[in-house]
């Protein structure tokens, strides 16, 4: 199992550490601060904790013996999707996250016993959730996503030519659907589709040879993107 340190401070850095076999992790180096601990196993659920450390500082992860797992389905092709599991309130809050497989299939394992909302994000189609009390195992909680066919025109060019950019990768960042990337199909008049529910996400466009374009907050609107080449290329 790894166990991720996400730093609030953009200064500081982000630390990994892996559990042994009794369980036991170390996370060499950390500043003073706040951390959102991350603790994942393969494609199976993380725990996302929010942690103050302050010296040398001890932190237990609850895992518990459960199981939740199902499959997510739609009438198109799904893509990235991601589900994450929420129970308790502000001063309690614990979050757990996983990804779907290419067949719609996901599993968490280790959540405590508990209410949890369970919600599936993907920016191609509406987000749904649904409530579960969970005791032990539960198998076949599937969800059904409604095509989302919202979207706002953006256009990739290289800067001096003006000629359109063949293949670019969108990272997210900021948002809940952050972490994901979207390929984008340019055309021969240098537009994509890009799917409104990534505004108000950060996004950084790139491509082979060219230096990352990056949009702090999308607002939604159509977007025109002049990437420009590393030293010795465009």
């Amino acid at each position: 199992m790894g166990v991720k340190a996400v730093p609030e401070e953009p200064h500081a850095a982000t630390a990994w550490g892996f559990a042994d076999e009794s369980g036991f992790y170390e996370i060499l180096g950390l500043e003073d601060g706040n951390y959102l601990v991350r603790a994942s196993r393969r494609r199976s659920a993380y725990a996302v904790l929010d942690v103050r450390v302050s010296g040398d500082t001890a932190f237990d992860i609850p895992l518990a013996p459960t199981v939740v797992s199902g499959t997510v389905r739609s009438d198109r092709r799904v893509g990235d999707v991601r589900i994450t599991a929420v129970s308790g309130s502000a001063g309690d809050r614990r979050e757990y996250a996983t990804s779907a497989s290419s067949t719609g299939t996901y599993r968490f394992d280790g959540l405590p016993p508990g209410i949890y909302t369970l919600t599936v994000r993907t920016p191609y189609f509406d987000g749904v959730s649904r409530v579960l009390d969970l005791e032990s195992v539960v198998e076949g909680f599937d969800f059904y996503l409604t095509w989302s066919g919202e979207r706002r025109v953006v256009q990739v060019v290289d800067r001096v030519s003006k000629s359109p950019v063949g293949e670019v990768m969108v990272e997210v960042a900021g948002g809940e659907l952050a972490g994901m990337l979207i390929p984008l199909r340019i055309g021969p008049d240098g537009a994509a589709a890009l799917p409104h529910a990534l505004a108000g996400h950060q996004l950084t466009f790139s491509s082979p040879g060219y230096e990352p374009h990056r949009v702090e907050r999308w607002d939604g609107a159509p977007l025109h993107i002049e990437l420009g080449g590393r030293s010795g290329g465009h």
